[in-house]
């Protein structure tokens, strides 16, 4: 038995858009609960409960949009918990020299994809996040960590394979 065909554009939207929503959903989630064994394992407790509370919170989010049937509302919220613990990251991990940097900016790029003012709303809270990181170091306010060279290649191969990952699945490539 075939898969019916959606009937009008309007339809093939919505169908691209709940793709996008629960590929976003998973995949994030999956993501958050890495990072989360990997802190449990380092005894980083601070950023364990950080992934943690932001499963939650996704969560919640993902389960109001499926209930209300808004796609939209779904993925604003899995894109701004996303955002919200990456800034918290990256305040914890070493500010400006945390890898959590990286994932700041291509986060943007899946973000125009589909809400392109929540993605430019969250490009101008970046930059002002991004200033009071650098103010934040000029003040000696954050830890100073160095990042060995073979987390960052293993950081930017995930995001590059996660990002192609998510694209093939949102549009069946």
């Amino acid at each position: 038995m075939s898969a019916q065909l959606p009937r009008s554009p309007d339809e093939m939207l919505d169908s691209l858009i709940w793709r996008v929503t629960h590929s976003a959903y998973w995949l994030s989630s999956g993501v958050l609960l890495l990072f989360a064994l990997v802190y449990l394992w380092r005894g980083q407790t601070l950023l364990l409960a950080l992934e943690g509370v932001a499963v939650v919170g996704m969560t919640l989010g993902y389960l109001a949009g499926l209930r209300l049937r808004r796609a939209m509302l779904a993925l604003d919220s899995i894109a701004v918990v996303n955002w919200l613990t990456l800034v918290l990251v990256a305040m914890v991990t070493g500010g400006l020299r945390s890898p959590a940097i990286v994932w700041l900016v291509v986060l943007r790029p899946m973000l125009m994809l589909a809400h392109p003012k929540l993605a430019a709303g969250l490009a101008v809270l970046t930059v002002i996040a991004l200033f009071g990181l650098y103010a934040a170091h000029l003040g000696e306010r954050l830890p100073v960590t160095e990042v060995p060279l073979l987390q960052r290649a293993v950081s930017g191969t995930i995001i590059t394979s996660l990002c192609a990952l998510f694209a093939w699945h949102a549009m069946r490539w």
